[in-house]
Order: structure tokens, then C-alpha cells, then sequence
């Protein structure tokens, strides 16, 4: 979302329509309601969704689609060539804190607190021996030596249960993808994993409803031949694409009394279960930071929440978006 625009806005066409997604107004002078969309409501049923009370659940029973219990995990050890590149790290500053242990000072710094004032002592063995003030050099040293080792030590248990864990992948078996090599429960449980397959790849095929407000404003060349509206969305659109999730730009969403028009609609690659990313790009706008805020209150009064499923990125002019961060949010979300 590079310029959210103000509610109500009105276009040549008469309509009110916003820029990104604030659009137009749906009965005007209406009680604005903060309930569900009927879209949003069939597609939530459609990915295996039931309603209790107003409030949304996913389906964590025998019969909930595979993986919906564990959201995202695609093995076992998921994790396992990122736990390996840690510990090539753990290993590499180990080396440097032996190197510097070198350098270090002999004894250990002891700070005590007396009459509202903290006094140095150099302690050797059994014998301590105060430090006065000028030898705050020295002082400085024995610190950082204290703060290494005690890094030391943090660092030697973390490799320690890094190579467990790299043990355990190494030499145990996935139980869960074991079972679907046997015949008949990949008859029995293969169904719901072809439904949902099935049915993404139906939706990512289907024609939608894009914003066509602005289109002076698409820029960026995206992938298959879309076109975005920033550098940053490109960005998103990549690296979605690259990781195979189910995606739409720009597709329109319809609440009870008005419509968006999301940067990126997901879909959970295991579950169908619908999420909605939105990049905020100039956030160093007071004006711009305003409508943020006000599309933000809208996507929760319609039960669109921040970290439950609406994803939100930031960035101003100083502090572009850091791709790390798309990727790390990918696989916190879908992967």
C-alpha cells in the first residue's frame, strides 16, 4: 500500500473510491457494521472453518485438514538447515572469543555498591585488590573479559543443543510421512490433501475483481506479468511466488458497509485458511500514517486482526523494507 487514501474520496466516475483500498461506500448513512463479510464468510467455510458464537476457529479435530494442527510445518525437522547454519556461526564466534582470551587481563573485576557509589576490586585467587578510579582501563578490560566468558558459556550450551537436535533429525524418522506411504491411509487421508490442493489451484486460476483505481500508479514489473505499485510489493510478490503460496494482488474484499482492496490475499498453502498482507510504504507521512491507521481499524472491525491473520509491514524513506524480514514472516506464516 504505497498512499492510503482518505475514506470517501470522491473520483470523476462519482464513485467513492480510494487509491489502495479504502474504497467505495457501501449504503450510505447506514450504522456501520462490524460484522463479518459474506465473502470473507464463505471463503472461511470454504477452508474448512466453523463459526462458534461470532468468533472464527479452524478446524483442529480428527477431521481437520492435514496440518492445520501444526501450521506450516513441513516435516518433522523443519528447521534443520537453519539450526546447521547456526552452529557454523556458534562455532565462529567461539573461535573469536578464543582468540581475544589472549589478550585478557589476569584476575576477575568485582563491583560493590558502597554508600551509593560502586567501587572496583581486582580480584586474584583468595586476594582482592581495589582499583581506584584513574585504572578505569583496566577496569574496562576485566569487563569485557567477564562478559566474553559468560558469552562463552551461553553460546557452548546453545551449540550443545544445536547438536541434538541435528542428531535427532539426522537419525529419526518423520512418524507423520511414514504413515502416508502405507496404501491405505494415503487412500483414507489423501482426499483432504487433494481437496484443498484442488481447490487453491481452482482459485488461483479464477478471475477477480482488482482495483482499478489509479492505475498510473503500477510501476513495477511483478511476477507473471503483473504490475505493482512499489519496489517493496515486489519484493512480497517474489518471494510469495518463490516459496509456491497461493496469492492475489490487489484482490477486492467486500465488507458489510465498505470495500478494500488488500495488497496481497494469501492463501495457507496445508489449510486454504485466507490472510492478508498489507505494506505500508510511507510511513514518515503524517497524513499517510493517519489513513494507515484508520484502514488498520477497519480490517479489525471485521474480524481482520494484526498477527492473527493480517500481516503488516513498514518502511519510510530512511528504512526500507529489509527483505530478511519478508522472508522471515513467510515462514513464520505458511511455511
Amino acid at each position: 500500500m504505497d498512499a492510503p487514501p482518505e475514506v470517501g474520496k470522491k473520483r470523476k466516475s462519482g464513485k467513492s473510491e480510494s487509491r489502495r483500498g479504502i474504497g467505495r461506500k457501501k449504503g450510505h448513512g447506514r450504522e456501520k457494521q462490524a460484522g463479518m463479510p459474506r465473502r470473507e464468510r464463505e471463503r472461511r467455510e470454504k477452508a474448512g472453518k466453523v463459526s462458534l458464537s461470532g468468533a472464527w476457529k479452524r478446524k483442529t479435530g480428527w477431521d481437520a485438514p492435514p496440518g492445520a494442527k501444526e501450521k506450516g510445518r513441513e516435516g518433522m525437522f523443519a528447521n534443520y538447515q537453519e539450526i546447521k547454519k547456526r552452529v557454523r556461526h556458534i562455532e565462529g564466534e567461539l573461535k573469536q572469543i578464543e582468540e581475544m582470551e589472549k589478550n585478557w587481563p589476569a584476575g576477575e573485576l568485582i563491583c560493590t555498591r558502597n554508600s551509593g557509589r560502586y567501587k572496583w576490586y581486582l580480584k586474584n585467587r583468595k586476594q582482592s585488590i581495589y582499583l581506584p578510579k584513574r585504572e578505569r582501563k583496566l577496569a574496562q578490560e576485566l569487563a569485557q573479559k567477564k562478559y566474553h566468558q559468560l558469552r562463552r558459556t551461553d553460546l557452548k550450551r546453545e551449540l550443545s543443543a544445536c547438536q541434538k537436535y541435528i542428531h535427532m533429525a539426522e537419525t529419526n524418522e518423520n512418524l507423520s510421512e511414514k504413515i502416508m506411504k502405507h496404501a491405505e491411509y494415503e487412500r483414507l487421508l489423501g482426499g483432504q490433501y487433494e481437496q484443498i490442493s484442488k481447490e487453491l489451484e481452482g482459485w488461483m486460476k479464477e478471475k477477480f475483481e482488482k482495483n482499478t483505481g489509479y492505475p498510473e500508479n503500477l510501476i513495477v514489473k511483478g511476477t507473471q506479468g503483473k504490475m505493482l505499485r512499489s519496489k517493496s510489493e515486489a519484493i512480497i510478490d517474489k518471494m510469495l511466488y518463490s516459496a509456491g503460496i497461493p496469492f492475489r494482488y490487489e484482490d477486492k474484499l467486500v465488507f458489510e458497509n465498505m470495500i478494500l482492496y488488500p495488497d496481497f490475499t494469501i492463501r495457507h498453502p496445508l489449510t486454504g485458511e485466507f490472510f492478508y498482507w498489507e505494506h505500508f510504504g510511507l510511513m514518515d507521512d503524517y497524513d499517510y500514517v493517519n489513513r494507515a491507521c484508520q484502514k488498520i481499524k477497519i480490517y479489525c472491525d471485521n474480524g481482520i486482526i494484526p498477527s492473527v491473520n493480517l500481516i503488516l509491514t513498514y518502511e519510510t524513506k530512511d528504512h526500507p523494507l529489509p527483505i530478511d524480514q519478508v522472508e522471515m514472516l513467510i515462514k513464520e506464516y505458511f511455511m
